[in-house]
């Protein structure tokens, strides 16, 4: 698999697990450099089922196309204290994703 890293960051808001191993959600996204696609998830979420959820409704996002869809299946699916925290991680991720294409990047040898 050949991909871009995107690491979002958030505050994590009290009364979340994960907030008692760091106040910091980072939420990591390998993505397709030619498509936009997201190719893989990873986080510092505490449990097993929030992680594999992400990985879910992330996995097959596209970028280019904003994540308005996954956003709107993260707040159905996920009932977590947390998801505020990941919300604002997804955003993250895409403001880098913009910058990197707005700069030209996608056109380096990263395929």
């Amino acid at each position: 698999m050949h991909g871009v890293l995107f690491i979002g960051h958030a505050k994590l808001p009290m009364g979340s697990a994960a907030r008692d191993v760091s106040e910091i959600l980072a939420l990591s996204c390998i993505v397709d450099p030619r498509y936009g696609v997201i190719l893989d998830v990873s986080d510092t979420l505490l449990t097993d089922s929030a992680k594999l959820l992400l990985r879910d409704v992330l996995v097959g996002q596209n970028l280019q196309e904003g994540f308005d869809a996954g956003v709107d299946e993260l707040r159905t699916r996920y009932h977590g204290a947390a998801l505020p925290a990941v919300e604002a991680c997804l955003k993250d991720v895409q403001a880098q994703w913009r910058r990197w294409v707005e700069q030209g990047a996608r056109n380096h040898n990263a395929s």
